[in-house]
Formats: structure tokens, C-alpha cells, sequence
């Protein structure tokens, strides 16, 4: 039942809702069915909210799939350096560095079992450059390049070259003194993986913006988690914001404390095959050279 005073409003009140209110014909008051602002204010912050929230967990997932990714792409490089090492023993360093020339990479080492210039050998959390763009360190987001030409094409620029991207660096103490690293102890070479002791805690290969590197016990942290510009300073080797709750970092990023290196993560490999998320924090407590003692 409706009362007249529900339906019909006096001359005043129907002034004053002469703009928020509808009447029809008779002078009788329509609902007005439409969304107030408030209303419209609140479903939109609404839906900004859920956005928000879903694509943060998208992100989350894509991060966590390449970080799987990364660890397959390690795990099988891992595996093709054991099967090598065990017909033809462990190399030089100066075959893993990654210098001008076929005979110094570990792309060329592992020729045998992985194609070179294999997307194994690329982390699926950095971008690759175009060839030509010669990089020789790697970001957290970008793939190195080095050319993979012998000395008198490198040096001839008529000559064509072949460039190579990489996003995953050799622990080059596992191998045997070399020429072309001056710094070496030769008490730090393992020599062969069956001289490794505790295989579980010492590293073959890692995330890193070098395509091999030697550490030793004495080097600082990382100043810039994401360059690898002073990496023969100090950890930014291996201490590379790569692998976080929402991908790399895509900018420098300087480090304020260790506490940071909580939330970054190194697909990392060891002498016993098995690979693992290393936290940041943790990858110089791994067993890098012959009588490392900072574990």
C-alpha cells in the first residue's frame, strides 16, 4: 500500500531534489536507480584493490617459474661439466673465463654437450641484447655478450664474429692453475671433482654477470646489487639481485644492509649435482676454494 505522501512531494521539496530527483508525469516521484558518486568511489577503489592484489600474485608466479627455469638451465650445464670432467678431466681457468677466443669460455668447454649459443646458458630472467652489442658483464636483468671469434677475426673488424649471450658464471677454482689470472693461489685449485671434499657446499656454477670468476674469503660484499661494474672488487660476482619475490631488479640497487640480501636468491650448482636457490646471504658461506674457512 502507498501513501500519497511517499509519492507526491509538496512544491518546496521537489525544488530542492529538483536535480537528484525524477518525476513522472503525474507529479509522482521515480526511484532513481543510478550509482551515487560515493558508491561509484567505493567499487572503484574496490576493484583497484583485488587489480593490485592479482597482479602481485601474477608477478609472484612468473618470478617463481623462471626461477625454476634457472635452475634446470643450471642444473643441466652442472651435468654436462661432470659428464666432460670425468672423460677429460677438469680445465684450466683460463678456459672457463670467457676471454676472446674459442679455447676461453666454458660455452666452448661444453661444446660437446651444449650448443653454443644454447638458451641454456641464459638465465629466462634477464633480456638478451642484439648481437653486435658487445657487453662484457652482465646486470641482474641483462645477459652478458662476448665475442666467439679466435684473436685475428676479434681484432680485424672486417672480419664477421660470432657473439655469444651468457647469464651463468664458473667457479673457475674447480679447475687447474691458468695463465691469465694473475691473482691465483694455486693451493685454491681443486684440480678434479673427485679431489672436491664436502661436494654438497662447493659450487661449479652460479648466477653471474661473469661467465667464470674466482672468490676468495677476503672480498667485501656487493655495493650495487644490481651492476656487476666492481665485481673484481667484491661479491657482486655472485651477489646479484636476480631472483626476487617479483623478478630481478631492472635498476641499480644500491646495498643499505645484509638484511637485503635476505630477499635475493643465486640458482647456484655444486660438485655433488644437485642445484639450489642460494639466499644471497649465504653464497660466501659456500665452500669456494681448496681450505675455504668462512662457513
Amino acid at each position: 500500500m502507498r501513501f500519497e505522501h511517499d509519492l507526491i512531494l509538496s512544491p518546496t521539496k521537489r525544488a530542492s531534489c529538483a536535480r537528484s530527483c525524477r518525476f513522472d508525469r503525474s507529479g509522482n516521484r521515480i526511484k532513481n536507480l543510478a550509482f551515487t558518486l560515493l558508491e561509484l568511489l567505493v567499487t572503484i577503489s574496490t576493484i583497484a584493490v583485488l587489480a593490485s592484489l592479482l597482479m602481485a600474485a601474477l608477478s609472484s608466479s612468473k618470478a617463481q617459474v623462471r626461477r625454476v627455469h634457472c635452475l634446470n638451465n643450471v642444473r643441466q650445464i652442472t651435468t654436462a661439466f661432470i659428464m666432460r670432467e670425468s672423460e677429460e678431466g677438469v680445465p684450466n681457468g683460463d678456459a672457463l673465463w670467457g676471454d676472446q677466443g674459442w679455447d676461453h669460455n666454458w660455452y666452448s668447454y661444453l661444446r660437446s654437450y651444449i650448443p653454443i649459443g644454447s638458451a641454456v646458458g641464459i638465465c629466462p630472467s634477464t633480456k638478451i641484447l642484439p648481437p653486435g652489442q658487445y657487453v662484457p658483464y652482465g646486470t641482474a636483468d641483462t645477459a652478458g655478450i662476448r665475442i666467439l671469434s679466435d684473436k685475428a677475426i676479434v681484432n680485424n673488424p672486417l672480419l664477421p664474429k660470432q657473439w655469444i649471450s651468457f647469464g651463468y658464471g664458473a667457479n673457475a677454482w674447480i679447475g687447474v692453475p691458468g695463465t691469465e689470472t694473475p691473482r691465483d693461489a694455486p693451493s685454491h685449485y681443486f684440480r678434479s671433482l673427485a679431489g672436491v671434499e664436502a661436494p654438497p657446499t662447493v659450487p661449479i656454477f652460479a648466477d653471474s654477470g661473469l661467465p667464470a670468476f674466482l672468490l676468495l674469503e677476503d672480498i667485501p660484499l656487493t655495493d650495487d646489487l644490481y651492476s656487476s661494474r666492481t665485481v673484481y672488487d667484491n661479491a657482486g660476482k655472485v651477489q646479484i639481485a636476480r631472483h626476487g619475490p617479483r623478478g630481478p631488479a631492472r635498476s641499480s640497487l644500491p646495498l643499505k644492509s645484509e638484511v637485503q640480501l635476505k630477499g635475493w636468491r643465486n640458482s647456484t650448482s655444486f660438485a655433488d649435482g644437485h642445484v639450489e636457490s642460494v639466499r644471497l646471504d649465504f653464497m660466501l658461506k659456500l665452500k669456494w676454494h681448496k681450505g675455504w674457512t668462512n662457513l
